[in-house]
């Protein structure tokens, strides 16, 4: 998939071979730009992909948008598994604990604020 795009008087082009992203901003090689990756998505697979392609890329801020996407997703392993790898902060806990509520387990989601 490649999807050129215009944006903000800049122009994208995101192509998905294989298991590749490569996301390029005004010809910058690397440069991430989420909301240009996110717009090429046209389905679940797509979003898919572009969650596997952010956690393989192994960055704290890739994995985040990586577990934003499983969530979406209804994915919960994949969710949990990536979520669990980091609570440390307030907001960690936070996501998983509002995570266990919006699944309707009330019990566990307490357990988690606590």
């Amino acid at each position: 998939m490649t999807a050129p795009l215009q944006m903000d008087g800049l122009t994208s082009t995101v192509a998905i071979a294989g298991n590749n992203l490569d996301l390029r901003v005004s010809g910058i090689a690397g440069a991430i730009h989420y909301d240009v990756a996110y717009a090429t998505c046209q389905d679940d697979t797509d979003r898919r992909f572009l969650a596997e392609a952010f956690e393989m890329m192994g960055g704290e801020r890739q994995i985040e948008h990586a577990r934003r996407i499983y969530r979406q997703l209804g994915d919960r392993d994949k969710y949990l598994e990536l979520r669990n790898r980091k609570i440390v902060y307030g907001g960690d806990f936070y996501a998983l604990a509002s995570f266990y509520w919006e699944a309707g387990e009330k019990t566990r989601a307490m357990q988690v604020a606590e």
